[in-house]
Protein backbone atom coordinates (compact mmCIF):
# COMPACT_ATOMS: atom_id res chain seq x y z
CA UNK A 1 0.00 0.00 0.00
CA UNK A 2 2.98 2.48 0.10
CA UNK A 3 2.78 2.94 -3.64
CA UNK A 4 -0.51 3.98 -3.78
CA UNK A 5 -0.08 6.16 -0.67
CA UNK A 6 2.43 7.66 -2.49
CA UNK A 7 0.24 8.38 -5.42
CA UNK A 8 -2.47 9.50 -3.84
CA UNK A 9 -0.21 11.89 -1.93
CA UNK A 10 1.39 13.46 -5.23
CA UNK A 11 -1.92 14.60 -5.76
CA UNK A 12 -1.62 13.90 -9.75
CA UNK A 13 -4.54 15.40 -11.67
CA UNK A 14 -7.24 12.57 -12.64
CA UNK A 15 -8.37 13.17 -16.08
CA UNK A 16 -11.21 11.49 -18.10
CA UNK A 17 -11.94 12.07 -21.50
CA UNK A 18 -13.68 10.08 -24.16
CA UNK A 19 -12.68 8.51 -27.21
CA UNK A 20 -12.84 5.52 -29.46
CA UNK A 21 -12.17 2.11 -28.17
CA UNK A 22 -9.47 1.62 -29.89
CA UNK A 23 -7.78 5.21 -29.58
CA UNK A 24 -8.06 3.68 -25.80
CA UNK A 25 -5.80 0.90 -26.30
CA UNK A 26 -3.84 2.73 -28.63
CA UNK A 27 -2.91 4.87 -25.16
CA UNK A 28 -2.41 2.07 -23.66
CA UNK A 29 -5.72 2.49 -21.53
CA UNK A 30 -5.88 -1.18 -19.72
CA UNK A 31 -9.58 -2.74 -19.44
CA UNK A 32 -10.22 -4.20 -15.89
CA UNK A 33 -13.34 -5.21 -16.28
CA UNK A 34 -14.28 -8.18 -18.27
CA UNK A 35 -17.33 -5.78 -20.00
CA UNK A 36 -18.11 -5.51 -23.50
CA UNK A 37 -17.41 -1.96 -24.80
CA UNK A 38 -19.16 0.28 -27.28
CA UNK A 39 -17.00 1.88 -30.06
CA UNK A 40 -17.02 5.07 -27.39
CA UNK A 41 -15.05 4.79 -23.96
CA UNK A 42 -14.19 6.97 -20.89
CA UNK A 43 -10.85 7.11 -19.93
CA UNK A 44 -9.78 7.64 -16.41
CA UNK A 45 -5.77 8.89 -16.00
CA UNK A 46 -4.17 9.76 -12.84
CA UNK A 47 -0.93 11.56 -13.94
CA UNK A 48 1.46 8.97 -15.44
CA UNK A 49 0.92 6.33 -12.65
CA UNK A 50 -2.59 4.73 -14.31
CA UNK A 51 -4.81 4.67 -17.33
CA UNK A 52 -7.59 2.09 -17.98
CA UNK A 53 -11.50 2.67 -19.17
CA UNK A 54 -13.70 4.34 -16.78
CA UNK A 55 -14.26 2.04 -13.91
CA UNK A 56 -16.19 4.38 -11.68
CA UNK A 57 -13.33 6.55 -10.51
CA UNK A 58 -14.85 10.20 -10.38
CA UNK A 59 -12.32 12.45 -8.10
CA UNK A 60 -10.31 15.58 -9.62
CA UNK A 61 -7.10 14.61 -7.62
CA UNK A 62 -5.39 11.53 -6.68
CA UNK A 63 -5.22 13.18 -3.00
CA UNK A 64 -9.03 12.54 -2.56
CA UNK A 65 -8.25 8.67 -2.51
CA UNK A 66 -5.74 9.08 0.39
CA UNK A 67 -5.21 6.98 2.94
CA UNK A 68 -5.92 3.74 0.73
CA UNK A 69 -6.06 0.33 1.58
CA UNK A 70 -5.35 -2.70 -0.71
CA UNK A 71 -8.32 -5.27 -0.22
CA UNK A 72 -6.95 -7.92 -2.99
CA UNK A 73 -4.71 -7.85 -5.97
CA UNK A 74 -4.12 -9.95 -8.55
CA UNK A 75 -1.67 -10.39 -11.75
CA UNK A 76 -3.47 -9.58 -14.54
CA UNK A 77 -0.85 -9.38 -17.34
CA UNK A 78 2.94 -9.72 -17.24
CA UNK A 79 4.25 -6.42 -15.00
CA UNK A 80 0.24 -5.34 -15.10
CA UNK A 81 -1.59 -5.56 -11.12
CA UNK A 82 -5.01 -5.45 -10.56
CA UNK A 83 -5.88 -3.91 -7.20
CA UNK A 84 -8.71 -3.65 -5.61
CA UNK A 85 -8.54 -1.20 -2.51
CA UNK A 86 -10.92 0.86 -0.07
CA UNK A 87 -10.19 4.70 0.10
CA UNK A 88 -10.83 7.72 2.48
CA UNK A 89 -13.56 7.44 5.44
CA UNK A 90 -13.71 3.73 5.18
CA UNK A 91 -9.95 2.99 4.81
CA UNK A 92 -9.56 5.20 8.29
CA UNK A 93 -12.61 2.80 9.61
CA UNK A 94 -9.88 0.09 8.60
CA UNK A 95 -7.66 1.15 9.70
CA UNK A 96 -8.85 1.60 13.32
CA UNK A 97 -10.47 -1.64 13.76
CA UNK A 98 -6.90 -2.99 12.74
CA UNK A 99 -5.35 -0.40 15.59
CA UNK A 100 -7.86 -1.87 18.21
CA UNK A 101 -7.26 -5.43 17.89
CA UNK A 102 -3.97 -4.91 18.14
CA UNK A 103 -4.53 -2.82 21.29
CA UNK A 104 -6.81 -5.53 22.70
CA UNK A 105 -4.27 -8.55 21.87
CA UNK A 106 -0.95 -6.62 23.55
CA UNK A 107 -3.29 -6.58 26.90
Amino acid sequence: HEILDKQCLSANEVVSFETSLEDAKNKGALAMFNEKYGSTVRVVQIGSFSMELCGGTHVESARELYPIRIQAESGIASGIRRVQAVSGQKAVEILDAKSQALSGISK
